[in-house]
């Protein structure tokens, strides 16, 4: 896949009508990020009713951007450009993605993703997932893995 194909297919969903269609929408993802910091799995649950996410959806255009393009697939650069009610630009660039190996999640990071993924999911409890974090982060210091989930 090229930048180009990127844009096709996450900018075009505009006014998403599920949530797998928000998940799939660049502007429906900066619109949560603007309002919550974050667009995580309890954010695009909420989406269809976020009126405050949703207001961003018609100000927020993609477009081809020659470095990027360039770059990509060896690099995966994401710029953007926020212009504010009083037209002053900010500009903003990450030449490596959150997560990736050289921009790696931080423990509370990891932890908060890992909470959000399996307790939201119903997959396990608060209290078992916390079982379980504490052996994931004590493997190196055990002699044996075992069961995760007892």
């Amino acid at each position: 896949m090229c930048i180009k194909d990127a844009i096709d297919v996450l900018g075009p969903v505009t006014n998403p009508k599920t949530v797998h269609q928000a998940k799939f929408s660049i502007p429906a993802t900066l619109g949560l990020i603007a309002v919550h910091r974050k667009a995580g799995l309890a954010e695009f649950a909420q989406i269809l009713e976020d009126k405050n996410a949703l207001s961003f959806l018609n100000n927020i255009h993609m477009k081809l951007d020659d470095e990027v393009n360039h770059e990509y697939p060896k690099r995966w650069i994401g710029k953007v450009t926020v212009t504010t009610t009083n037209a002053q630009e900010i500009n903003a660039r990450i030449d490596e993605p959150k997560g990736d190996p050289g921009n790696t999640l931080s423990r509370n990071e990891l932890d908060e993703k890992a909470r959000s993924i399996a307790v939201s999911g119903g997959a396990v409890s608060s209290e078992e997932l916390d079982a379980v974090m504490d052996k994931l982060w004590n493997t190196a210091s055990s002699n044996a893995v075992g069961f995760l989930l007892t």
